[in-house]
């Protein structure tokens, strides 16, 4: 039994052994994507050069445009841009808030918000950016 048992498991290696890998290009943007696929230190600084131009006033299409739509690989997997949003309403006004990755984050430590710069918008433009403009807009 401990024989058979055994074959079952080498086989199973074997076979998913002799498989070849899908080569995947880094330079490739991440299928049904429009973003540019960049590597990871790039993407972050390129974020916070997008940054110092953000403007307060803004459209919503024109911060996008702004931060592009890059992607990059970590060992969690891709991270694209913004990395990720939240809405809140606040008496008739809705707030949008983007995150954008602008700091590095450890090895084996999940994302945290203050590694990403938030850019508040109010009703579809710009509002403020930075963790400061945040609890202004949440009170």
């Amino acid at each position: 039994m401990l024989r058979m048992t055994m074959l079952f498991v080498w086989l199973a290696l074997a076979i998913g052994c002799a498989k070849e890998p899908v080569p995947r290009s880094t330079d490739e943007p991440v299928r049904g994507s429009p973003a540019t696929f960049v590597p990871y230190e790039d993407f972050l600084a390129q974020n916070n050069a997008s940054t110092s131009h953000l403007r307060i006033g803004m459209t919503r299409d024109q911060v996008v445009a702004l931060m592009k739509s890059n992607t990059t690989q970590v060992r969690d997997g891709p991270l694209s841009n913004p990395y990720r949003t939240e809405s809140f309403q606040r008496d008739a006004d809705i707030y949008e808030v983007l995150y954008y990755l602008t700091r590095k984050h450890p090895p084996f430590t999940p994302i945290r918000d203050w590694q990403a710069t938030p850019v508040v918008l109010k009703n579809g433009t710009v509002v403020g950016w930075g963790q400061s403009a945040l609890p202004a807009q949440r009170k």
